[in-house]
């Protein structure tokens, strides 16, 4: 587990290049603002936050280890400053930063799994108003999706389809969550989760459908979330739920080069 304490300082600190990463969270500047060891990179000058107007004006950019220092790359205002301090622990770490898992994470468990959550669209999305291809998720439409929706108290809007939260494990994926998205409002360029519920706790004879389907009907879907990571355009998250199907290994995103899914497919096992 070397990657979670050592983030690298010479490539870009995202998701897309990184396995892990830290962001700030309510805890941060207040605990940076005690370490004696923060100075300034360029001038060698020592920090001191508590004097300074407020502290919720910095925003933190990256931070990385490199030998015996941690840098930190903070933004205030439209300027951009570098701090060094003292390597820092990982138990300091994880008492005051957020931590957050990419792809090929695993989360601490026994056995340890992934979180994945694909996306099934069954109407044409605002956030990708020319892809047609729902159209080709009609049995899913029809045996599952309308009669389960029928049962439920929706708020107002316009249906677009239904996530299914994985937990990968080393040899098999479970199905965990299935939700509802809905677009509110036809201005808003967006659409959300409106009701999520364990698969466990559906009704039973559409859990038992749902499990059929599953399991035997192919769907046109993407992902749209492994772990912490969420792709950022629909060809990306479609070439991953094709990784997935085929079991490959999971690469950084920054790898993912191409087009290779296909339209429909079984969905993953």
């Amino acid at each position: 587990m070397l990657l979670l304490w050592g983030q690298l300082c010479d490539v870009p600190y995202d998701l897309r290049h990184q396995d892990f990463i830290w962001v700030e969270n309510a805890h941060t500047w207040s605990a940076l603002a005690k370490l004696h060891s923060l100075r300034d990179v360029r001038s060698g000058l020592p920090i001191r936050l508590k004097p300074l107007p407020s502290e919720s004006k910095f925003s933190l950019l990256s931070l990385c280890h490199e030998g015996k220092n941690t840098y930190w790359k903070v933004v205030r205002g439209e300027d951009t400053l570098l701090w060094v301090s003292a390597r820092l622990s990982p138990r300091w770490l994880k008492r005051n930063l957020t931590f957050f898992q990419g792809p090929r994470t695993w989360r601490k468990a026994r056995p340890p799994y992934r979180e994945i959550e694909i996306f099934l669209p069954i109407a044409p999305r605002p956030q990708v108003p020319e892809d047609s291809l729902w159209q080709l998720n009609q049995a899913w439409i029809d045996s599952f999706i309308l009669p389960w929706v029928q049962t439920l108290q929706l708020p107002r809007g316009r249906l677009t389809g239904i996530s299914i939260e994985l937990r990968q494990f080393p040899k098999a994926i479970r199905q965990e969550k299935i939700a509802v998205y809905i677009q509110r409002h036809p201005e808003l360029a967006f659409d959300e989760k409106a009701y999520e519920v364990p698969v466990k706790r559906l009704p039973g004879k559409l859990r038992q459908r749902f499990y059929s389907l599953y399991a035997q009907r192919a769907a046109y879907a993407y992902v749209i979330r492994i772990q912490d990571y969420y792709p950022e355009k629909v060809e990306e998250a479609r070439n991953w739920l094709e990784i997935l199907r085929r079991k490959e290994p999971l690469p950084l995103p920054v790898e993912i080069s191409g087009s290779s899914f296909v339209e429909v497919g079984l969905l993953p096992r």
